[in-house]
């Protein structure tokens, strides 16, 4: 074995010295290195070499400094007050001396909004601030930011304003919240609320305009995505409050996603008022809860429930619903009309989610159990049955032999 590996070293010696020119010289020679001996300069013995060599501590000011040594510009006085000229600030300074945030320790601070982001184009916008989409510098993935100011605002409207980031929070721990809107992160930069979400492809709105009539699979396409994402929320003791059409959104991996958590709530730590969603999807229970005290407050899951009932009567009757008048109240008393050829299952779901008795409303779960099933469950479902049916047969069979055998005996 040896004599092999020195062979194969041998052959690979000739190769090198047969390819490389001037084989006879070293590949990597080495270079001495030049002594003093060898130079020509003569270092004066108060050079810098010489006394960092004899291990002098003169540079760390602990000796005076020789007679010959170099003189040397004294550095100016420092003038506080005397801002940095504009040429030389960094990119991404402001001044946020006029700040309210907390988390602004410093007079001048980096913007992580315009450090970290290209800001492609906004889209969306409303009462609570704006919604953009930008592009991560590092990734190079794209997400959507939403802006909430909360500047001048009260303790109670901060409070509020930080609840949707920390019930995005909340969501995010969920085993598997693929119907509820991502969560990445969340941060305060000059009075303003930063919230890190997915980017999705469009609200379910502009995806019902893209598509036009929708039928029954895609009803219950709609509906099922909804209830899967609700069964999340609801399991962990979170309550939405403002379901609607415009708070879902379609994602590009084909599901439609809950989102805006800006009014939900932890059912285990409710304090202060109940939030009100839109008027034209509220439940009217809503409407009596001013100034009960958290026993006294109904379950608000059945409240989500009654909203994605109104939610899915404008989808199916392609027709907005009243913020306010008789139709509203008709609304919440059970006397409205449902268009488009639909099955009886659907319609008498919505009705029953729609019913002003929050008791006789169906949760989530049960929806899906109910006619929401997806094909897989549906074939399962139907393969359980069959595997039913058989052993009922098997049974009664076994029934009707076993006399026979008995009589056979006797």
């Amino acid at each position: 074995m040896a004599a092999k590996l020195n062979l194969e070293i041998q052959k690979m010696r000739q190769m090198l010295s047969s390819t490389l020119p001037n084989s006879s010289q070293d590949v990597f020679p080495i270079i001495p290195s030049l002594t003093e001996k060898d130079s020509n300069v003569t270092i004066p013995d108060n050079s810098f070499i010489k006394k960092w060599r004899s291990g002098d501590k003169i540079f760390e000011s602990k000796y005076p400094y020789p007679i010959n040594y170099p003189p040397h510009t004294p550095s100016p006085t420092v003038q506080p007050n005397v801002e940095t000229p504009p040429t030389v600030r960094r990119k991404y300074q402001y001044d946020v001396s006029d700040s309210e945030d907390m988390y602004l320790s410093s007079k001048r601070e980096v913007s992580r909004y315009a450090s970290d982001y290209i800001e492609l184009q906004q889209i969306g916008s409303g009462s609570f601030g704006r919604v953009f989409k930008c592009r991560n510098k590092l990734d190079k993935l794209d997400y959507a930011i939403k802006k909430i100011p909360i500047k001048n605002k009260s303790d109670l409207a901060r409070e509020r304003t930080m609840q949707e980031a920390l019930t995005l929070a909340q969501s995010s721990y969920l085993d598997d919240n693929s119907y509820i809107i991502k969560y990445y992160s969340a941060w305060i930069e000059r009075s303003y609320l930063y919230l890190i979400m997915e980017l999705c492809d469009c609200s379910l709105p502009e995806y019902i305009e893209r598509i036009g009539k929708i039928d029954e699979s895609t009803l219950k396409k709609i509906f099922r995505d909804l209830c899967k994402g609700l069964c999340k929320l609801h399991a962990q003791n979170i309550v939405h409050l403002d379901i609607k059409p415009d708070n879902v959104l379609f994602s590009f991996n084909h599901k439609f996603k809950i989102a805006d958590l800006g009014l939900a709530r932890i059912t285990t730590d409710l304090c202060g008022e109940i939030p009100e969603g839109d008027a034209r999807y509220l439940a009217p229970e809503l409407m009596k809860i001013a100034g009960l005290d958290a026993e006294g407050v109904p379950d608000l899951t059945k409240a989500d429930i009654f909203s994605l009932g109104c939610t899915m009567l404008e989808i199916m009757n392609r027709e907005p619903l009243p913020n306010n008048g008789p139709l509203w109240h008709s609304i919440r008393n059970g006397d409205f009309r449902i268009n488009g050829q639909y099955s009886s299952q659907i319609v008498g779901v919505v009705k029953d989610m729609m019913s002003r008795d929050p008791n006789n409303r169906p949760s989530a779960q049960e929806i899906l159990q109910r006619i929401l099933l997806s094909p897989t469950q549906t074939k399962l479902r139907e393969a359980q049955s069959y595997i039913e049916e058989l052993e009922a047969r098997l049974a009664k069979i076994s029934e009707t032999t076993l006399p026979n055998k008995r009589k056979r005996s006797l």
